[in-house]
């Protein structure tokens, strides 16, 4: 969990993960399921919204060097994912988080966005 919270970007092999903490990769995925209630691809998903949510709320970075950096092969896949994750793609997150009046320290939730945008 440690790893990938440090890089939500990483493209984690679980199986090479499950090996490095000495568990096979059924029990590996059990204990994971266990501990957080998410599988690891969930939790990953999950990792890398919030970094997305963040980034897109606090910088002006281009959404390619942000997918990119959350280790997506294409703009196109993140805003696929992201439109999954939240309901709306992250230009238009993007939009409607610069015209809310938030501490930039606290990230809006897709929630409020949402209502917003909609």
């Amino acid at each position: 969990m440690a790893l990938l919270r440090t890089d939500p970007g990483i493209d984690a092999e679980m199986d090479g993960i499950a090996a490095q903490v000495g568990l096979s990769r059924s029990r590996f995925y059990e204990l994971f399921q266990l501990c957080t209630g998410l599988s690891p691809r969930a939790y990953t998903d999950m990792l890398r919204t919030q970094a997305a949510i963040a980034r897109l709320s606090l910088s002006d970075g281009s959404i390619a060097e942000l997918a990119s950096d959350l280790g997506f092969s294409a703009q196109s896949n993140f805003t696929r994912f992201f439109i999954r994750q939240l309901g709306v793609p992250p230009s238009e997150y993007r939009r409607a988080v610069a015209h809310l009046d938030v501490n930039p320290l606290q990230t809006p939730s897709a929630e409020t966005v949402v209502n917003v945008t909609a």
